[in-house]
């Protein structure tokens, strides 16, 4: 498409007959007059404009002309950020009004999919924790902080969202039926108590009361509380099966989140080369397998219990 510069009132037309493409200075684009929000967080924005370096401006800006100047109708904080990166023009469609830039040669589609609903902020925390697993997975990284950089995310902000996998299924479940009542860091409180029932309850408080994260923190503490006295109130074999029974839930929880990951490895494995499926078939598809031996002493504890 021709080249038209945005000092140029006209904008030329290309060949085809229409405007096209306009080159326009980033200094020129102003946030707009009516814009609601008027504080932007600079560590948000900062996260963005680190994404932005690494896989491109995902959704586009729309900029209108407004008589010899240039506003924002949506994306101020991508517009901020772009600023934040040195950025010096946007790509404008005066047919569409939608401005974006060239998007990085290579980028990664996952990572965009990705990124792009983790920063619009459409995911529920669990859907964001299992977004960063699978990601992790796929990419083979053992290390958080390898996926934060290959993603230009804060590497707390996923090893936060990584913990609330730790929670049971059921608590899941509720947290993603609660999503924006219940956010990542009253999920994370709830994690401080061992009693599946007990988070529920907090989950529901914090749901139909509007509970802030300091308040949830009072009320998971004296839950623990709570317990504690119970089980010091308790005499001899009393108190050690109290505290058994919660070492066996925290056992338990552990033991399935990681047969959980052990499966969804299998099923990466699955839709990978075949050189990568034969060595895990060696590995645990014979008999011999750590695999099998765990089918085996599973099968002896069910037909042992039903004796």
């Amino acid at each position: 498409m021709a080249r038209t510069l945005v000092d140029n009132p006209l904008f030329k037309k290309t060949d085809s007959g229409d405007f096209g493409i306009v080159h326009l200075p980033i200094g020129v684009v102003q946030p707009s007059p009516h814009q609601a929000r008027k504080a932007f967080s600079d560590e948000s924005i900062a996260e963005l404009a680190e994404s932005i370096r690494t896989v491109g401006m995902l959704q586009p800006i729309k900029v209108v002309k407004d008589g010899n100047a240039y506003h924002v109708v949506y994306g101020e904080r991508r517009l901020r950020a772009l600023k934040s990166l040195g950025i010096a023009e946007l790509l404008w469609d005066s047919r569409t009004q939608l401005a974006t830039i060239p998007e990085p040669p290579n980028a990664d589609l996952a990572v965009q999919s990705l990124t792009e609903n983790i920063l619009r902020e459409n995911l529920s925390p669990i859907e964001e924790a299992e977004a960063y697993q699978h990601l992790r997975n796929l990419k083979g990284f053992k290390k958080q902080q390898d996926l934060a950089e290959y993603m230009g995310i804060d590497k707390r902000r996923i090893s936060e969202k990584l913990q609330l996998l730790e929670l049971s299924d059921k608590i899941k479940q509720e947290l993603l039926g609660k999503a924006g009542a219940v956010t990542a860091s009253h999920a994370r409180e709830l994690m401080k108590l061992e009693d599946e029932e007990l988070q529920l309850q907090v989950i529901k408080r914090v749901a139909d009361q509007g509970l802030s994260v300091k308040e949830t923190s009072r009320i998971v503490s004296d839950m623990r509380r709570r317990m504690l006295d119970a089980g010091q109130t308790r005499d001899g074999s009393e108190a050690t099966e109290f505290r058994r029974r919660i070492e066996e839930r925290k056992f338990i929880r552990r033991f399935d989140q990681l047969c959980r990951q052990l499966l969804q490895a299998a099923k990466i494995v699955s839709e990978g080369n075949g050189q990568l499926k034969t060595a895990f078939l060696d590995t645990f598809g014979n008999d011999d397998s750590v695999l099998a031996a765990l089918e085996k002493t599973l099968r002896e504890m069910r037909e042992g219990k039903q004796d």
